[in-house]
């Protein structure tokens, strides 16, 4: 560094180069005793003396000193106070949420829309000291919310939530001289007062400010779809807080509309019809589902109980949040999907097709029922179990056996009793999954449930137990370890009503302009005529079987009772059917919970048929 500083003093010299600076200070007076020797014209006139160096030196190094502490003091001083100035004097990007798409009705009726409401947000930088606080015309309750969050460090925090344009305008004449608040337009979804359609829509709740993610129903499932692109607003703000220009970095960009295939008044008349079949018998808990057999498309989805789904809108309480997962009801719990019951003799119209495939029996093929059957135990002859009908039916085909729930007839076809071969557990099984039973259908809503096929390894791997005759003969009739949902009850009877297609039950008929292509998961997995047969059957428990109360609507209805064992006092009560017979529009599944007597079903369901298709025809 010296030699730099000294470098103007460097003497030339034509015989040996250059003389450095810091020579000169060697013995100063030798350079008078040679400046008149050989090397001839090199003389120094003024040379410098060991004090001036030694003071420039000095110098040098409080200039350095001084440096080096007016740093420290700045660093430990007031470096926190440079770096707090340094982060707000930024570029800050905010998001601009989307408009989340509206869901409608098929009829046009809006389900979900979107309502704008404001927040108050406060920016920290921008407060004024407590003292003049006081003197500001607001609340002592806003003071100390103020007052806390100042003394938290939040450089920005939210300060009123979800005030209407009529809020904000009572504000605005104290509010809008107060530099140090800012207003914020957002948005949060509205449902119909009806809560017929809270398991189909669902609810939404607020992932970050202004942005909504679905939790539930459509909303969920769809959620990609509905809520669209947000944009980018970037605001360049100086170390006092002040924006001093902003720039839209993207634009947002708005959700897609969705349109359901659910009907708006049907399924109000539905959920009405329901809701008074169930107050009628003491009971709170049904599910009734109606499909399009020709596409799949859901036109009628109910649940109860079911709940309001404003409330997660308006941010629910800890108090009805609570209520709601601790009710006993269960009214969050989509039974339509998700619920797990045995089928009861739901499950005969399979185990015929089933048997007639594989053909083990004609549909002529004639078998008694004498009220029960004995079968001997494997293990000790002198011991037999014994397996009830639910009453002496005679000798009975495979039609009546429908139309009738003929338990003997489906024990023989399903497992075998004296010399006549059953289908066996491992072809119900196969059967069972070519209706998509045991596995989820892949209906446009979350959470929906597989039900359970019960097998010999099921049995082993979960109860430790071997496998019956007895297991065989309680599949073959719904009982025993056998689990269905409503919407694969509903779909598998759509098989029958279009004669062989098994389609995906969807909710959404359109999303934008762009409509919904039915979805195939099995076909023609029975033939024609054996479907026929198993119709014919479900045709005559309307005429002169377990159905009668059907028989009087002014169109043709074929249905299929059942009752399900519970373990408890009263059981499970199912219909399930398609009308008009000859050409089906729709499919019907109902079930009580705790309904008892499969004949409220069949009540009910005539009820709602006939709503139905006077609804379809207008």
């Amino acid at each position: 560094m010296i030699r730099d500083v000294f470098k103007k003093f460097r003497i030339n010299s034509t015989l040996s180069g250059e003389i450095e600076p810091e020579e000169i200070f060697f013995e100063s007076k030798k350079i008078n005793e040679i400046e008149n020797d050989d090397f001839g014209a090199r003389k120094l006139e003024n040379p410098i003396s060991p004090k001036m160096f030694f003071g420039l030196e000095i110098l040098q190094i409080a200039i350095i000193l001084f440096f080096a502490i007016f740093t420290a003091v700045m660093i430990i001083g007031k470096g926190a106070d440079y770096v707090t100035q340094a982060q707000d004097n930024s570029s800050r990007a905010l998001p601009i949420f989307a408009e989340r798409g509206i869901i409608y009705s098929l009829d046009g009726e809006v389900l979900a829309q979107n309502d704008v409401y404001y927040d108050i947000f406060i920016n920290s930088a921008e407060l004024p000291p407590e003292e003049e606080l006081n003197d500001l015309l607001i609340t002592e309750d806003w003071k100390q919310k103020i007052f806390e969050a100042k003394r938290r460090g939040y450089s920005e925090f939210e300060f009123e939530k979800g005030l209407s344009k009529d809020e904000i305008d009572l504000m605005d004449d104290y509010i809008k001289d107060l530099v140090f608040l800012e207003i914020r337009q957002s948005a949060k979804r509205v449902y119909p007062k009806d809560t017929s359609f809270s398991h189909i829509v669902g609810y939404t709740s607020e992932e970050s400010y202004g942005n909504r993610v679905g939790m539930a129903g459509v909303e969920a499932f769809y959620d990609n779809v509905l809520r669209g692109h947000e944009g980018v607003l970037v605001k360049q703000i100086n170390s006092q807080g002040e924006v001093f220009s902003q720039e839209l970095n993207r634009e947002s960009e708005r959700g897609e509309d969705i349109t359901l295939s659910i009907n708006f008044e049907l399924q109000q008349k539905v959920h009405k019809v329901l809701k008074n079949h169930l107050a009628a018998l003491k009971i709170d808990k049904g599910v009734v589902i109606i499909m399009d057999p020709r596409n799949g498309a859901v036109i009628s989805l109910v649940s109860i109980p079911n709940f309001d789904a404003n409330l997660f809108e308006r941010g629910i309480t800890q108090e009805n949040f609570e209520k709601l997962i601790n009710d006993p009801a269960k009214p969050l719990f989509n039974r339509a999907i998700a619920g797990e019951y045995p089928s009861g003799s739901i499950i005969k119209p399979i185990i015929a097709a089933a048997a007639l495939e594989e053909e083990l029996v004609s549909p002529d093929f004639l078998i008694y029922s004498g009220g029960s059957i004995q079968v001997p135990s494997v293990y000790n002859s002198d011991v037999n179990y014994e397996f009830k009908d639910w009453k002496a039916h005679g000798w009975t085909d495979m039609r009546k056996a429908i139309a009738d729930s003929v338990n003997i007839y489906f024990y023989t076809i399903g497992g075998g009793y004296k010399g006549q071969e059953g289908i066996g557990i491992k072809k119900i099984e196969e059967y069972l999954h070519k209706f998509s039973w045991g596995e989820e259908l892949g209906i446009d809503l979350p959470g929906e449930r597989a039900g359970l096929i019960p097998s010999p390894k099921w049995k082993k791997e979960t109860k430790d137990e071997n496998w019956y005759i007895g297991d065989t003969y309680l599949t073959s009739i719904g009982q025993g370890d056998i689990l269905a949902t409503p919407i694969q009850i509903a779909a598998a009877t759509s098989v029958f009503a279009n004669k062989g297609t098994l389609f995906r039950p969807r909710l959404v008929s359109s999303i934008g302009d762009r409509d919904l292509t039915p979805e195939i998961i099995n076909k023609n997995f029975i033939s024609k005529d054996n479907l026929e047969v198993v119709r014919e059957g479900m045709r005559r428990a309307v005429t002169d079987g377990s159905s009668r109360l059907l028989a009087s609507l002014p169109f043709s209805v074929a249905g299929k009772t059942g009752t399900a064992q519970t373990g408890r006092a009263r059981n499970h009560a199912w219909f399930t059917g398609f009308a008009p017979y000859e050409n089906p529009e729709v499919v019907i599944a109902v079930l009580l919970e705790d309904g008892d007597d499969s004949n409220h079903t069949v009540r009910l369901a005539k009820e709602i048929l006939d709503i139905a298709i006077n609804t379809n025809n207008n």
